[in-house]
């Protein structure tokens, strides 16, 4: 939720080139972009998702919230998604 989508395009190549086939990935990021939160990342949804589809990932989940009636949550602003590698 703190890092920009330059570095996160970055971290992705890394996820591509190390996972094995099913491999999966857990990240918790941001959805909105920036807001008057400056120290949070500036990631939207949407790059977020175009990142996944240029590394070929494939979204396996994506929730703001779990547990027994949704006890824990992250900002509403963020998102925790898991990937798998195709």
């Amino acid at each position: 939720m703190h890092i920009e989508p330059v570095d996160i395009e970055c971290y992705m190549s890394e996820f591509r080139r190390i996972l094995k086939k099913n491999g999966l990935i857990i990240i918790h990021h941001r959805i909105v972009g920036k807001t008057e939160l400056n120290w949070r990342s500036s990631l939207t949804l949407k790059k977020f998702h175009d990142l996944v589809d240029k590394f070929d990932f494939t979204l396996v989940d994506q929730y703001s919230s779990w547990g027994e009636e949704d006890e824990f949550k992250v900002a509403s602003s963020d998102v925790i998604s898991i990937l798998k590698k195709s």
